[in-house]
């Protein structure tokens, strides 16, 4: 059937997709693209295994993204990604997001096994980043607080560090932080 959301026989019952509905991906579930309408929002997206590429139209977000932690394998993320409610995004082996817009709202990231990595973080909020936390590897647009533990290679100038674990090269401001690297730099 392909791997485009918009073929009703990549779906059981054969439908696309309706706005707001969960999404379950059975494992072996390799590349996918989302060819819905940019910004479609979403429910919940659960991972039952495999290590799944999804690509394409930007996703609005309603609901939790859930990895079988003893099945699944890298996850990576092309689609840009809106968060539209308070939701925790529970990490497999490897994550790999390209952007992430928090929107105003309450993102929780659970990491698996290693830290999730995210390209560019953009928006207002929070982020809370649990378990290995979270790579941050490209400057972003992001405005809120940020806590947990971070690891940051580009610049995150308008962020509030609050009770974080702060490693890595990147540019940071921050009145309230556990500094960990001599590289970090205080704007």
């Amino acid at each position: 059937a392909g791997s485009n959301w918009s073929n009703s026989g990549n779906w059981a019952p054969q439908l696309v997709p309706a706005a707001g509905e969960p999404l379950i991906f059975p494992n072996g579930t390799s590349s996918m693209v989302n060819d819905l309408s940019s910004g479609t929002a979403l429910g919940a997206l659960t991972f039952q295994g495999g290590s799944p590429v999804l690509s394409g139209n930007s996703l609005t977000l309603m609901g939790d993204v859930t990895f079988d932690a003893n099945k699944s394998g890298a996850f990576v993320c092309h689609a840009p990604l809106k968060i539209g409610a308070a939701l925790a995004m529970n990490g497999g082996l490897n994550d790999f997001y390209d952007a992430i817009d928090v929107n105003g709202q309450t993102l929780t990231l659970n990491s698996g096994v290693h830290p999730i990595n995210v390209e560019a973080l953009n928006g207002s909020g929070t982020v809370n980043a649990n378990g290995f936390g979270i790579q941050l590897d490209h400057d972003g647009t992001f405005s809120g607080m940020l806590t947990g533990t971070w690891n940051v290679s580009g610049s995150v100038p308008n962020a509030n560090f609050n009770a974080a674990t702060l490693t890595g090269t990147g540019t940071v401001r921050s009145e309230e932080h556990s500094l960990n690297s001599s590289h970090i730099t205080i704007s």
